[in-house]
């Protein structure tokens, strides 16, 4: 028996046995066996519920500061992960763009500008900021004209006008005041979002440290969800763009880290998704 079967032999009807999560590489998205977002919800409370159950003390909400310059994101952050471009970004631009159907793109926290190449060689209007001074200045020349030194938390660096798609890859995890980014993300497109985030609650602390320390802000899968409803983006209910997996690295317990990938769309009056 594989992976995918064993782990949907453990959840049938969506009743969680958090402890088959262990089964789950994490290539596998989860909602490829989930019918709706009602059953995505209702597998995430039991989550929650697992973590209850099974921890002396609960993962509560991860809240550290970060600083007002962006000076951890500096050259030793950014050797912790590959910076190569690769067909990988352009592919998955090129997906991104043909499924929402859009020709303006801000990239938020680009980085040193991958995913603004990406977008690039698929021929729209791209945009990235970051708030890394480091990543700007020694981003590609490619891109140097179009990226820019910006904060997520303070409206006043932020681009003026609005954009088809806003992309924040892994990033809302690294943001002290994520409902405040969550919100100018919002006001920053009309259309459409396409984040990835991950819970980093059930990751040792001594291992973020190690790992990567400007890991500073924790909340559960559903908590960020919720945050990009309640300004008026719903959930898209689309195995190809919003995926749940378990990244097994430095895990708390038996199960692996959350991370959860989403697109949203701009909710017209009463409209349902």
């Amino acid at each position: 028996m594989n992976e995918k079967e064993v782990f949907m032999n453990g959840i049938k009807d969506v009743e969680m046995k958090s402890n088959w999560i262990r089964h789950v590489d994490t290539k596998f998205n989860i909602l490829h066996i989930l019918r709706s977002k009602k059953d995505l919800y209702k597998l995430l409370d039991n989550i929650e519920q697992y973590y209850k159950d099974m921890l002396i003390t609960p993962p509560g909400p991860i809240d550290e500061k970060q600083s007002d310059d962006g000076e951890e994101f500096d050259k030793n952050h950014y050797g912790r992960y590959s910076q190569d471009f690769t067909g990988w970004h352009i592919k998955h631009a090129g997906g991104v763009i043909n499924r929402v159907q859009c020709t303006s793109v801000l990239d938020v926290g680009c980085g040193m500008g991958s995913m603004v190449r990406g977008f690039l060689k698929n021929n729209v209007d791209i945009r990235g900021i970051d708030i890394s001074n480091y990543s700007i200045d020694n981003c590609n020349k490619e891109i140097h004209k179009l990226v820019s030194h910006a904060d997520i938390r303070k409206v006043d660096t932020l681009p003026k006008i609005k954009f088809d798609l806003v992309t924040c890859y892994n990033v809302l995890e690294h943001v002290s005041d994520p409902d405040i980014a969550i919100y100018n993300i919002s006001n920053l497109t009309d259309k459409w979002i396409h984040t990835t985030v991950r819970d980093i609650r059930c990751l040792y602390p001594e291992d973020i440290q190690i790992f990567d320390p400007t890991l500073i802000t924790g909340r559960s899968i559903k908590w960020w969800i919720g945050e990009f409803e309640k300004e008026g983006f719903d959930l898209v209910f689309d195995i190809d763009y919003t995926w749940l997996i378990f990244e097994p690295r430095f895990a708390l317990m038996v199960t692996g880290c959350p991370v959860f990938q989403a697109l949203f769309r701009k909710r017209e009056g009463n409209e349902a998704v």
